[in-house]
């Protein structure tokens, strides 16, 4: 069990990250599970019946995909416009950053409403806060590839609140595409939904989000499990003592059974202190005893804009429990063989011996293997023609998966050197790390070093 007491910023130290939070939660549900460290700078403008928020939110990337950058923020930028069509809403959402783009539209006729979610990218759907903080890396291998996703959803009024349905698809190149189905109710107080996740008509898992809100005591429930005995759970409350003041704590269950040390569970209490209070208060005061049909407006105006983004949360869903991997995406990944190792090393050998013959210099890296078994690879390193210098393993691969192997490339031929096989340097270095090696050579020869034997083989070709 872990237990870790992290205070997200001491007295007056806070700036702008605390001074509007409290302004946007007021939106209610949207953020439950954004880090207390993410920094918000938010813009609300209006005229008449057009109303446009701006919003730019700071976060840590919750795993890292290059092994030069250890820490690293998503920097999102993200617009919400609602305006009025007669006795109709229409509202428009859209989030960028380097690596994701999103939009989602909605239509609000009374009782009815229409949704409609587009997007892309190639990480696992940061750009949405709904599953902020969940590990990838312990569902799968993690390598990254570009998906896309569109949906649509009905939202009905049903007097005491909304209910929700829809469904949202995921595709990649060469992978089986994930169909989330979704239903979701909410209202002022509370909020559920489950998500059904499918991959080649396929049940592979499903998702629970629900919360509420008690006074100043905000509480949110999220699970995400998979068919193959991988879950994560966890709840959060989140106290807003006063204006300045807020409080989380957090229980999580991170579990997967093909890896032991991946389970675990952690506590987790953090204590966040706003400048500007000032602001909010006056803001509050502003606020105060709105009128009955205010209060309509206002519950019309939240309840299409929280149905933008479950679209968002929709997909993530399917993203994180279903691989975005193009060569490790597989309806079951649960026997875990020596050719698995050996695939993920042919594989990025295919990719990065042409470029390493091409402008000859060495290219080289680890293979790793994740929580389900399954293997990736880092992002190469680039030498000389003659020498590579590769990171200490616990810089290089993910958190919560196990070293493998190395890869490397001799780059181009040279009379020089014996580039078609492995150096007494290349043997030296696996062994004292303990684990195996494997080779490309300008000829396209594809090596393998079993460190536990010491012996040496030729697996086949690769590209060159």
């Amino acid at each position: 069990m872990k237990l870790t007491t992290r205070f997200a910023c001491a007295a007056g130290f806070c700036g702008l990250m605390g001074s509007q939070n409290a302004i946007a939660d007021n939106q209610g549900f949207v953020d439950n599970w954004l880090a207390p460290s993410s920094q918000r700078i938010k813009n609300t403008s209006g005229d008449g019946g057009l109303s446009i928020d701006t919003q730019w939110v700071s976060k840590l990337s919750d795993r890292l995909n290059r092994p030069d950058r250890l820490i690293f923020r998503d920097e999102i930028v993200s617009t919400l416009a609602t305006t009025d069509i007669g006795s109709s809403l229409m509202a428009f959402a859209a989030s960028y950053s380097e690596n994701e783009k999103s939009a989602a539209m909605g239509v609000d006729f009374g009782r009815l409403s229409f949704y409609a979610n587009v997007g892309n990218g190639e990480s696992y759907a940061r750009n949405v806060n709904n599953y902020s903080g969940m590990d990838p890396y312990a569902y799968h291998g993690g390598n990254f590839s570009e998906f896309s996703y569109t949906g649509a959803g009905l939202g009905l009024d049903i007097g005491q609140g909304r209910l929700q349905f829809g469904q949202i698809a995921v595709s990649a190149d060469r992978l089986e595409t994930r169909i989330s189905s979704y239903v979701d109710y909410s209202n002022n107080l509370i909020y559920a939904r489950y998500t059904h996740i499918e991959r080649g008509e396929e049940s592979v898992g499903y998702g629970i989000d629900a919360g509420l809100h008690f006074g100043r005591i905000d509480v949110a429930y999220q699970e995400l499990a998979t068919r193959s005995d991988v879950s994560t759970r966890r709840i959060r409350f989140n106290w807003n003592q006063s204006l300045r003041d807020r409080l989380w704590l957090e229980f999580s269950v991170h579990k997967n059974a093909l890896a032991r040390e991946y389970t675990d569970t952690t506590v987790m209490l953090s204590w966040q202190r706003s400048l500007g209070g000032h602001q909010l208060v006056r803001y509050a005061t502003e606020s105060e005893n709105p009128g009955q049909g205010d209060q309509v407006e206002t519950a019309r105006r939240t309840g299409l804009n929280r149905g933008l983004l479950i679209g968002g949360g929709v997909a993530a869903a399917a993203l994180i429990a279903s691989s975005g991997s193009k060569s490790q995406d597989t309806a079951e990944r649960v026997i875990v063989t020596i050719d698995a190792q050996h695939d993920a090393a042919r594989t990025v050998l295919d990719v990065f011996n042409p470029e390493s013959v091409a402008i000859n210099r060495e290219y080289g890296g680890y293979i790793y293997q994740a929580a389900d078994g399954s293997h990736a690879w880092t992002e190469p390193e680039i030498g000389e023609a003659a020498s590579i210098s590769l990171p200490a393993p616990i810089f290089a691969i993910p958190a919560g998966t196990t070293l493998r192997a190395t890869y490397h490339t001799h780059a181009a031929f040279d009379p020089q050197f014996d580039n078609e096989n492995f150096s007494p340097t290349d043997l030296e270095g696996d062994s004292r790390l303990n684990i195996d090696g494997y080779l490309g050579t300008p000829a396209g020869a594809f090596k393998y070093h079993d460190v536990a034997t010491g012996d040496v083989s030729t697996l086949g070709r690769i590209n060159n």
